[in-house]
Order: structure tokens, then sequence, then C-alpha cells
């Protein structure tokens, strides 16, 4: 399993900018999710609220599309849309 998570951890995401156009210094997609999460830190309900669910898309995008968050497209994203309705 840990290997799924190394190969798909966004360092190489097909929509990850060149590092010097980036305006973070992620190197991965959980760094990215956790300097955004990061903003909402004095929100602790907020904080928690938006965790939970960066954690489930991240491994919703891992586990099931077997893709890096960085790597999703409008297609896929539009799936997960309809997979929330229905929870």
């Amino acid at each position: 399993m840990s290997e799924l998570f190394k190969s798909h951890d966004g360092s190489q995401g097909t929509n990850r900018a060149p590092q010097e156009k980036c305006q973070i210094t992620a190197s991965n997609d959980l760094d990215a999710v956790n300097t955004w999460l990061n903003e909402y830190s004095h929100k602790e309900t907020t904080y928690r609220t938006y965790k939970k669910a960066a954690e489930r898309l991240l491994l919703w995008s891992i586990i099931q599309c077997k893709k890096a968050l960085s790597s999703l497209n409008v297609k896929i994203c539009s799936t997960k849309k309809v997979t929330l309705s229905y929870t």
C-alpha cells in the first residue's frame, strides 16, 4: 500500500507547475494540502471540516482513481461530485 502512496504522492503530478513558478514550497500533494489547510488554522471548526474533506479527496484520488491529487482532471472530479451526492 505504501508503494501506491509513494507513486501517487503528486511530486510528478501532471498539473504541477515547475518549482520556479510555484507560489508555495510544497514538493508533493500532501504538503500542498497542508499549506492550504494552514490558512484556516485559526478557525478550528473550518479547519477540521476542510481537513476531513481534503483527506477524503486525497485518499479517493490515490485509491479509487490511482492518480495523484495534482493529476486529477475535470472529468475525474465530476465523477467524485456524483459520488459525494450519494453519500
